[in-house]
């Protein structure tokens, strides 16, 4: 019995990630990742997920006395502090070694398809408000106005409420 629902579990798993638009060769992800650590990757990256709300926004780091930016702890303005006990989407510093690890481009698609296309998917799916803590529009080719393409093209998403 427990032979037969793992492989139900498994089967269930990677029909999820098919759902999401990835693919599953090889036994990884995208041919990339090993299914094992992208689901440890997956569940790691959202936070508060029993939240009835996500919240979207810009990563803005802290800002050392001498004027450099500290990208390992987030400024009172970045998204994952104005987010409180919302839904949140963040790998931190595992963002890059992610990318390094897996030789994933560095400007950011290939993760933002692997993590923050399936987090937006689900949050849609589970009804959840999303809001954003920062305006998508106003910071040009990133990964916030990515996600507002991705919620308008996808979930037709049509405005934005002030």
């Amino acid at each position: 019995m427990g032979g037969i629902m793992g492989g139900a579990q498994f089967k269930l798993t990677i029909r999820n990630i098919e759902k999401s638009g990835l693919t599953f060769e090889n036994g990884k992800v995208e041919g990339k990742i090993p299914l094992d650590k992208y689901l440890k990757y997956r569940k790691m990256s959202v936070n508060n997920p029993d939240s009835d709300t996500m919240t979207l926004g810009k990563y803005e780091p802290t800002i050392r006395p001498d004027g450099t930016p500290d990208y390992s702890i987030p400024g009172p303005g970045a998204y994952t502090q104005k987010a409180g006990d919302t839904t949140y989407f963040s790998l931190g510093t595992e963002w890059d070694n992610i990318t390094n690890t897996y030789n994933l481009d560095t400007a950011g698609k290939d993760m933002f398809k692997l993590f923050n296309q399936p987090a937006l998917d689900d949050a849609v799916n589970a009804g959840k408000t999303i809001r954003f803590s920062h305006d998508p529009t106003a910071y040009g080719d990133c990964a916030l106005k990515w996600e507002w393409d991705y919620l308008v093209n996808k979930h037709d998403f049509n405005d934005l409420l002030q």
